[in-house]
């Protein structure tokens, strides 16, 4: 039986009802873009609706990257915060085989596990299951983290070595010309293929936004040598 997915409307509408019952707007923190690890559940909720346009974003891919985007895939959605993948690829009837998610934050795996009933998220990465190609990774705002480091890399790397079999398609988006996103997003390629993977940029765009800056999108293959 297939899983069930929702649409983004609804996963809107859940976060909505939690971050109200959670009361976040009292808590004296601002919408915020970077969450720590150890990020409380107040804090993390200021992420709820950077999270929904960043949702928003990557919607705007993928009509955009149609062209070159997989029909069916299993999803790794790696730095997922509240997981609003699904219901991206649920409105863009993407047939989704799996979707995994993991985050460094255990409040925001916890607002995506109740957002996500059916689906697995964890805060280890060794957790992730073997996954079935084809393989989409999704990154989405990843890079540009200020707590994502060289060491994560190296724990990406190795998790993609174990469950990803021969190759997989990675999508990254992030904020156009932010000095972090260009660098982290080079490193890790430099590291995917010092650790025995090739990669190939199948497409490169960049779109709107939801906010004042433009956003980049870049969709790789990456395969094993």
């Amino acid at each position: 039986m297939a899983t069930p997915f929702k649409s983004l409307h609804f996963y809107e509408s859940r976060v909505k009802t939690i971050t109200a019952t959670f009361r976040q707007e009292l808590t004296g923190y601002g919408n915020r873009g970077q969450i720590s690890a150890d990020a409380d559940l107040d804090e993390v909720l200021t992420y709820a609706t950077l999270g929904v346009a960043h949702a928003h974003e990557l919607q705007q891919v993928w009509q955009s990257m149609g062209d070159v985007l997989p029909k069916a895939i299993n999803v790794l959605d790696i730095g997922c915060g509240c997981a609003f993948t699904p219901a991206v690829l649920f409105d863009e009837n993407v047939d989704v085989h799996s979707y995994q998610g993991f985050d460094h934050s255990d409040a925001m795996v916890w607002i995506g596990s109740r957002l996500n009933l059916e689906h697995k998220l964890v805060c280890d990465i060794d957790e992730i299951d073997k996954i079935s190609n084809p393989i989409l990774v999704v990154l989405n705002h990843v890079f540009g983290q200020e707590s994502v480091t060289e060491k994560d890399f190296d724990l990406w790397i190795a998790a993609l070595h174990r469950v990803a079999g021969r190759g997989f398609d990675l999508l990254s988006l992030e904020i156009l010309n932010f000095a972090p996103c260009i660098e982290k997003r080079s490193q890790f390629k430099k590291l995917l293929v010092k650790s025995g993977w090739s990669v190939d940029v199948v497409k490169s765009i960049q779109i709107p936004g939801m906010h004042t800056s433009l956003k980049t999108a870049e969709l790789w293959r990456v395969v094993r040598v």
